[in-house]
């Protein structure tokens, strides 16, 4: 994305800060169902758990593949392929209803390929685009982006809890996604370039998932077992 392109740079940077501020909302909008997804799907507290961590563990891992995603695919597609993660896993996510946790569970994981693709690709729209005098600007505002939204989340998701149903969460932001991703395509076109073909660390990236999901079941898992051993012994 070279700096000499003469299209405006503003509205392609807000379709992208759009999409990561809605990813990274719906990340922590989830927490203060649980009690409720508990009662709905009679599911105990360590597996509704999962819906926030295997958020953050797909999001983190694909932030990580960010930088060859950048390299191998364009600009466009990668928007477009955010846009997609999100409604597919929104789609499952309501089609969940009441009966498929399962499906919950998958809608999430699908859906945090949102956030992991539009964060990087935010800062580096910024870095390759803007104007180097107003980089510092531009920075601190998708940080505040970034930060601001987990921070909404759960008051977000107890406004739509109070009004009506942990479904609404999706059925708000849906449409949005929707309509920024139409209006994204046509302003992100000028900026969009095609990918190279590069070959994808597969072993290298199975390794840090499958070290990513160890972590987080010894901590969910193993170390609440054993601090409750430890404290029937004394």
């Amino acid at each position: 994305m070279p700096k000499t392109i003469t299209a405006r740079p503003m509205p392609a940077l807000m379709s992208i800060a759009i999409l990561a501020f809605i990813g990274t909302l719906i990340e922590s909008s989830m927490n203060v169902t649980f009690p409720t997804l508990m009662r709905t799907f009679s599911v105990s507290l360590a597996t509704v758990q999962w819906l926030t961590s295997g958020y953050l563990i797909v999001m983190a891992l694909t932030m990580m593949c960010s930088a060859f995603l950048q390299r191998r695919l364009s600009l466009l597609a990668l928007f477009d392929l955010a846009a997609l993660l999100f409604i597919l896993g929104a789609g499952l996510a309501l089609a969940a209803a009441r009966h498929w946790f399962s499906l919950l569970i998958i809608g999430r994981l699908i859906q945090a390929g949102c956030a992991g693709l539009t964060i990087p690709l935010m800062i580096n729209f910024i870095n390759a685009v803007m104007p180097v005098n107003r980089l510092g600007y531009y920075m601190s505002t998708a940080g505040m982006i970034v930060n601001l939204a987990p921070a909404l989340g759960p008051s977000f998701g107890g406004l739509m809890l109070t009004l009506d149903h942990w479904q609404l969460i999706f059925l708000t932001t849906l449409p949005i996604v929707m309509l920024t991703w139409l209006s994204g395509r046509r302003t992100l076109k000028p900026f969009s370039q095609t990918g190279k073909p590069l070959k994808f660390p597969v072993r290298q990236f199975s390794l840090l998932a499958l070290a990513f999901l160890l972590v987080n079941l010894a901590v969910s898992l193993v170390i609440p077992n054993l601090v409750r051993s430890s404290c029937h012994c004394f």
